[in-house]
């Protein structure tokens, strides 16, 4: 095993003394428990790639016959466009956007 040294906020080595107590192990067990867990989780986000880079909506809409300005037309209907904290949109009532009528 190698030693080694780092700074903690003092807030921070009281809650991690704490919770050691707690669980009955040494705070460097915690240390060692939580570096391990974050070199895992980096490991699992690393093989799964970068993130989409895509909005959520792409993809939402199977229509092989859509052509660009189809395309536009639809998202117009669904990103309305926000003027003078207003939402506009073929949902909006009275200015209000009312998320009950979309599909």
């Amino acid at each position: 095993m190698k030693r080694t040294t780092l700074m903690v906020d003092e807030g921070t080595y009281a809650e991690l003394e704490s919770l050691a107590r707690r669980d009955g192990v040494s705070t460097g067990h915690l240390i060692r428990e939580a570096m391990a867990s974050y070199l895992t989780d980096r490991e699992r986000q690393e093989a799964a790639g970068p993130p989409n880079p895509l909005p959520s909506f792409v993809g939402a809409v199977d229509d092989p016959d859509m052509q660009g300005a189809d395309v536009e037309e639809f998202l117009a209907a669904w990103m309305p466009i926000h003027e003078a904290g207003e939402r506009n949109g073929p949902w909006a009532q009275d200015g209000q956007d009312d998320d009950a009528g979309r599909p």
